[in-house]
């Protein structure tokens, strides 16, 4: 079993049921961290849900991308209880989806098909439900991702989360969408190459899941993964994307490693959370009710430029902090009405009216470029 290594010295275990119900202990002890197995349930629904039926034999869902522009308390991520981070955050929900196809069999079990990336992510989400509502027929699911994999668009939440909305609702929807995106935060592991059995912890503050349970092109999150506020933006606004274009994206679990170097830093950060609160209650929401970006857009940027947050994420990809520099112009440049790193990078993100000359900027830096809609609904069923 593949051990993680972390920096932070505390200990702990967490209680875990297995999907078979044989509780085993998942050990947390020292600055180790293990592996679970496929369909482990790290924190269960409270709810019951008894007698469900399928109301379909196929559904199809359109699952958004999340563009995280900053965690309300990065220190938050490093104390963890029961593999919840309550570091709240503030993201956007694109149009950049990924395609989830659940599918009713006579198997019994919980199946992928062959050409669904990540399928240990995809089985774990419907052994999830399958556990949660207590049914007994079999399901396929076959998931299609954006070609954007560890680039901070959330696409694993999104596999996860969206994977998990879709058999809810091949039986109808009983899990309230909201608490689903939630169970898949509080559950959540990212894949292992080469062994399809076991995920690996990561940590998921839970901007991934939300995107696609709730409405809003702009959500902030508070606590254990709430929504305290969500937005529509206007149409007018579209979303340029820019991903070096020499980006190798790395394994789940060597990211955890250079992550884990992070805490020290990022409990430092938290040192600011107060100052973020007070900024975001008194100058970035009533900003939003009088439909002013500016307050959000100078919080974004202070906290990714100008306090340490595109440096300490350049551990993804080492000339993030010179693409950051070509771009620091845009802080007083009303052309480009939200610019920040999406979660730990290396994608940046902007909101504009004018796509062509924030695409042309990112292009300039050696960037591939992707224009969407802002996502200012839920995810889609077809």
């Amino acid at each position: 079993m593949f051990t993680m290594r972390y920096s932070n010295k505390r200990a702990y275990a967490v209680k875990a049921a297995s999907i078979g119900g044989v509780y085993r202990e998942i050990t947390m002890a020292g600055s180790e961290l293990t592996n679970f197995e496929v369909g482990t349930i790290l924190n269960p629904l409270h709810s019951q849900y008894n007698g469900v039926e399928p109301i379909a034999d196929v559904v199809q869902i359109d699952y958004p991308a999340r563009l995280s522009a900053m965690l309300l308390d990065p220190s938050r991520v490093t104390s963890d209880i029961d593999s919840i981070y309550p570091a709240g955050q503030l993201m956007f929900s694109a149009g950049i989806h990924t395609n989830i196809t659940a599918r009713l069999t006579e198997s019994g079990e919980i199946t992928v098909t062959k050409t669904t990336p990540r399928a240990g992510m995809v089985r774990h989400a419907g052994l999830l439900v399958q556990k949660a509502l207590g049914f007994t027929e079999g399901v396929e699911l076959d998931v299609q991702e954006v070609n954007f994999r560890h680039s901070g668009l959330g696409t694993s939440g999104a596999t996860l989360a969206g994977s998990m909305a879709a058999v809810n609702e091949l039986f109808g929807k009983p899990i309230h969408p909201l608490t689903l995106a939630r169970h898949s935060v509080h559950n959540y592991g990212e894949e292992i190459d080469g062994d399809d059995s076991q995920l690996v912890h990561v940590k998921s503050i839970g901007g991934s899941a939300l995107c696609g349970a709730i409405e809003g092109g702009l959500i902030i999150t508070a606590g254990e993964a709430v929504p305290i506020y969500q937005k529509k933006l206007p149409e007018e606004l579209k979303i340029v994307l820019g991903v070096p274009s020499d980006f190798e994206p790395a394994q789940a679990e060597m990211l955890m490693r250079a992550e884990a170097d992070m805490s020290g830093s990022q409990i430092s950060a938290g040192t600011r959370a107060p100052g973020v609160a007070y900024k975001l209650i008194h100058e970035v929401l009533p900003g939003l009710i009088l439909k002013d970006l500016d307050p959000l857009k100078s919080l974004i940027f202070a906290h990714r430029w100008d306090r340490g947050s595109i440096e300490r994420c350049s551990f993804m990809y080492p000339r993030m902090t010179e693409i950051a520099e070509s771009l620091r112009d845009l802080q007083h440049d009303s052309r480009a009405a939200i610019i920040s790193l999406s979660s730990l990078g290396p994608a940046f993100f902007g909101l504009t009216e004018d796509p062509p000359y924030l695409r042309q900027r990112f292009s300039d830096q050696g960037m591939e470029t992707l224009i969407a809609n802002v996502h200012n609904g839920t995810y889609t069923v077809h």
